[in-house]
């Protein structure tokens, strides 16, 4: 039962003994057809653009006793509009003194986006969705902090 590794390694992370490998930048897109994100960058409104990261929180990544392992980089934004494609998976891997375990993450799972500038400042945050229930899908983050909740969409796959 993979519920029993993970308590265990829960308890040894809180004791300091397990090592979480984190997945941002580890995205091989694997394959051709997952879905794709359509990116609208509207700090570029009236300009200039202010650089953004994609990325998920995939709540299948969350360990209990450690950090938010779940975040994920999607992509970069430096323009006003951006097609980015999911991976067909992201695979966290959480090693301790005796055992080691991967939960991997594939586009049939639940995550959710937030935009975030060089500055770590979170220019807003999506409902948590599952991509492959739609071939493409759309998000606006607001231009500024604070203003609000992204407006994410079903949508045609973008890029094609």
């Amino acid at each position: 039962m993979i519920m029993r590794p993970i308590a265990v390694c829960a308890l040894l992370l809180v004791m300091g003994a397990c090592v979480a490998s984190d997945p941002m930048g580890s995205v091989q897109l694997t394959h051709a057809s997952t879905p794709t994100l359509l990116v609208t960058n509207t700090t570029c409104d009236p300009g200039p653009c202010v650089p953004l990261e994609i990325r998920g929180f995939a709540p299948k990544f969350t360990v209990p006793g450690q950090p938010a392992w779940g975040l994920v980089r999607l992509g970069s934004v430096d323009s006003a509009f951006a097609c980015l494609r999911f991976p067909a998976s992201w695979t966290l891997t959480v090693s301790g003194p005796s055992d080691t375990m991967a939960i991997t993450w594939s586009v049939d799972d639940p995550i959710s986006l937030s935009a975030v500038t060089s500055r770590f400042e979170v220019l807003g945050s999506s409902g948590e969705f599952v991509p492959s229930t739609s071939r493409g899908w759309s998000v606006a983050f607001p231009s500024r902090a604070g203003a609000g909740e992204a407006a994410l969409a079903r949508s045609s796959a973008c890029g094609e």
